[in-house]
């Protein structure tokens, strides 16, 4: 699987270590893990792509939920995306 625009509006779960508040560096020590639906690239560049260094490219996966994203410095450790039923971790 390649690119969000396979995996468009699948659920995820996503998991790492980052700030949990917009505009703070502060880590947690604990692993933290997010449910967010994946977003279209476009979409994604269209909301984040002047505050992504480089921009929103194919290799990059976007999601989010009201009020939860993993965007935020977010140091991911791995993406779980549920197809049908079946959950895949994506690297």
């Amino acid at each position: 699987l390649s690119g969000s625009n396979t995996l468009e509006n699948r659920n995820a779960i996503v998991s790492g270590w980052g700030s949990l508040k917009f505009g703070t560096s502060k880590f947690p020590k604990e692993l933290h893990s997010v449910d967010v639906k994946v977003w279209n690239n476009p979409r994604c560049n269209s909301n984040y792509g002047s505050q992504a260094p480089g921009g929103i490219t194919d290799r990059m996966l976007c999601a989010s939920l009201p009020g939860k994203d993993s965007c935020q410095e977010f140091k991911i450790i791995h993406w779980i995306i549920n197809i049908k039923s079946k959950y895949y971790i994506v690297l």
